[in-house]
């Protein structure tokens, strides 16, 4: 169990990435990842977890060009597939047409050729909504991008 006195701190994966990378314990190519990049906040991790500005930090290190979305982070679009819908694939006409519009929308305005997301079904999500809206984007998690540009020495 998690509860009493000698439970350990929970910390969420991007807050605890955005802590070594302040710390300096995260190494990150600078501008190894070719722009435009934009950043999905997931309704949960934004509006419960408040998780804002590290994920932004991070990208902006490591990204050429980074433009945001607009509305963005506790105020940003849902992007439709939350609540375990999107992993329905007979509702997907629905998902990604009738909520995915507006979002569809909003990711072409960026004019970004990445778009980072760190919730799985918000990946599964955009990924299906750029399908499906003929948008040439490639929809990656925050860790995917740091992968690309992490350095070993």
């Amino acid at each position: 169990t998690f509860g009493g006195p000698e439970a350990p701190p929970v910390v969420h994966i991007l807050d605890y990435t955005w802590r070594q990378f302040r710390a300096g314990k995260l190494r990150l190519d600078g501008g190894a990842i070719e722009g435009p990049v934009t950043y999905h906040d997931p309704c949960n991790i934004a509006r419960t977890g408040w998780i804002l500005d590290g994920p932004r930090e991070i990208l902006r290190s490591l990204c050429r060009e980074y433009v945001e979305m607009w509305p963005n982070r506790e105020r940003n679009l849902c992007c439709g597939g939350g609540g375990g819908t999107v992993s329905i694939d007979e509702i997907r006409p629905y998902r990604t047409g009738v909520t995915g519009e507006r979002k569809a929308e909003q990711l072409a305005r960026t004019g970004a050729r990445i778009v980072v997301a760190p919730c799985a079904n918000c990946k599964k999500q955009l990924r299906e909504v750029c399908e499906d809206h003929g948008l040439e984007m490639e929809v990656v998690g925050l860790h995917d991008l740091i992968y690309r540009a992490i350095r070993l020495d």
